[in-house]
């Protein structure tokens, strides 16, 4: 009897394996919805964030059918789409967002790039801690090339107090730097001046007008570079800090237009400038012409340098911040300088830090607003409402194609990142690592009960004018039986190229000691390390 229900059993196993086999190999050809699923466990979905703007206003209320997505020239089927839609201003807490991918709460980034803190500055700051922010926010703040963060606004008052110091703190270095420029300037015109009166210069003033628009043109250039001028490494920087936070992002920039000692076009100097000029290209005298041409030249430098910006990737920035979907707002603040001087005037410049903020503003859906109400402005700016079209589409193969975007309409602009696929934000990172130098420890002796050692090859950045390393040193002195004689951690900001270290040992006693020596290059996470014997005789 067992045996024949064993037979059954087993039978009917074989008859239900047939029809499980069957009915799925029917499903399987007809094309129907469990294959679908078997496509979506296989093909990995991409999302792109896109805007799409008309006259450089967002447009609203697109479906998928408006879009045309292509990788690498072939048409792509896009299987998902959703709007997204936010802005400052919301009362709620912002979980809706969580669904999309978005964490809990907002990561507000604060960038003040200022010279005056002056009262409408004030007005402002205090309209962002007591209308803006919440307590749930996080906040990363600049100020110049000072950073705070602070992940804690259980007390924003405090918080806004110490801003605010930092501000006031960063105005008056700012003053000081203008003004010791402005002395400088001065100065020279002083000197040019005398130069042209004197019996020895009667013969050539030219070369003196020379030599000072070429000091002038120096001292410009150099502001230019340590203070306009954006550092490419710094925004890739801020975008890979940013990839990290799994908030809603939002950045804030407060940006005082730079003002610079610009020659008065009508001042006595300029004025005689132009005479000169006028003189010399009215010579028979060949090297007279050579002057008045000369000059002519330097002031074409200096008007062209101070009103025009350079080539900077303000595309390749912008997308940087879509692939890490932060928004930038941006106040531009105007500042007015007055100083008494008949030769010299503040004046408005441009440079390539205004414009590529103007760009990434533009680019990632944020409001650039010029005004001198800056609380007004805030107010106005956290009222926008970012229109976010998100398109997904599975990719085939493994290759990596640029992106394109299109929609039905002509008339409308769309912008998004074309290599949004790919990881070029760490690609870059690896790029710069390999041409980065690796610090390294040399010469290290124990000559008598002194300790020696250079440290080369650390990396350097500029900081108000100046080449500055940073460095983490630990030294270790053990004799062979294991007592520790010294050791201590220090950290040293070095500004030559290398850095020497001389210790004086002054309780060692004779015998054999093993000498450790580390350094961590802070700017760059390099490190390098010695170990050695040496004998104290």
């Amino acid at each position: 009897m067992k045996k024949a229900n064993f037979v059954i059993i087993g039978f009917l196993i074989f008859f239900l394996s047939l029809f499980l086999i069957n009915h799925l190999y029917s499903i399987g050809s007809s094309g129907e919805k469990p294959n679908d699923i078997i496509e979506t466990v296989n093909v990995t979905n991409f999302e792109v964030p896109v805007r799409v703007f008309l006259k450089g206003v967002l447009v609203d209320n697109l479906t998928k059918k408006d879009f045309l997505l292509y990788e690498g020239g072939k048409k792509q089927k896009i299987n998902g789409f959703y709007i997204l839609k936010k802005k400052i201003a919301v009362s709620d807490d912002f979980s809706s967002d969580s669904k999309k991918g978005v964490g809990k709460g907002r990561y507000f980034v604060l960038v003040f790039r200022i010279s005056e803190f002056n009262n409408q500055l004030k007005k402002g700051l205090n309209y962002v801690f007591d209308k803006v922010l919440k307590k749930t926010d996080q906040l990363l703040i600049f100020i110049n090339d000072k950073t705070l963060s602070v992940n804690n606004l259980e007390n924003p008052l405090s918080t806004k107090e110490v801003v605010s110091k930092m501000l006031h703190k960063e105005s008056v270095k700012a003053k000081y730097r203008l003004t010791k420029i402005l002395n400088v300037i001065n100065n020279e015109l002083s000197v040019t001046e005398f130069n042209i009166f004197t019996a020895s210069s009667m013969n050539q003033p030219g070369v003196e007008i020379i030599k000072f628009l070429e000091k002038y043109l120096k001292i410009w250039n150099s502001y230019k570079k340590l203070y306009l001028t954006p550092s490419v490494d710094d925004y890739y920087n801020f975008a890979r800090y940013l990839q990290k936070i799994n908030k809603e992002k939002w950045v804030i920039n407060f940006y005082q237009i730079e003002m610079f000692p610009k020659l008065k076009r009508y001042g006595e100097m300029m004025s005689r400038i132009r005479n000169r000029i006028g003189e010399l290209q009215g010579s028979s005298r060949g090297e007279d012409v050579y002057y008045s041409r000369k000059i002519s030249n330097l002031l074409m430098k200096l008007n062209i340098s101070m009103n025009a910006t350079t080539d900077f990737p303000a595309d390749e920035i912008s997308k940087l911040f879509y692939k890490v979907n932060t928004v930038f707002h941006s106040i531009f603040i105007n500042t007015t300088k007055a100083i008494l001087s008949k030769d010299v005037e503040f004046k408005k410049i441009s440079s390539n830090l205004e414009n590529s903020l103007r760009e990434i503003t533009k680019k990632t859906g944020g409001t650039l607003i010029s005004s001198g109400n800056i609380a007004k402005s805030v107010e106005k700016l956290t009222n926008k409402e970012d229109i976010l079209y998100m398109l997904t589409y599975s990719p085939e193969g493994k290759k990596i194609g640029k992106i394109k975007i299109e929609t039905r309409n002509p008339k409308y602009k769309v912008v998004y990142d074309n290599n949004m696929r790919d990881k070029y934000i760490k690609r870059y990172f690896k790029k710069k690592e390999s041409l980065i130098p690796s610090v390294k420890i040399e010469s290290v002796k124990l000559n008598g009960n002194k300790l020696s050692l250079n440290i080369l090859d650390y990396f350097f950045r500029m900081e108000n004018g100046k080449r500055l390393g940073k460095l983490k040193i630990h030294i270790k002195i053990e004799n062979r039986s294991g007592e520790v004689f010294f050791d201590q951690r220090k950290t040293i900001v070095a500004d030559k190229e290398n850095f020497k270290i001389t210790l004086s040992l002054n309780n060692l006693v004779k015998g054999g000691y093993n000498i450790l020596v580390e350094v961590l290059d802070l700017l760059t996470e390099k490190s390098d390390m010695k170990y050695l014997k040496e004998e104290y005789k």
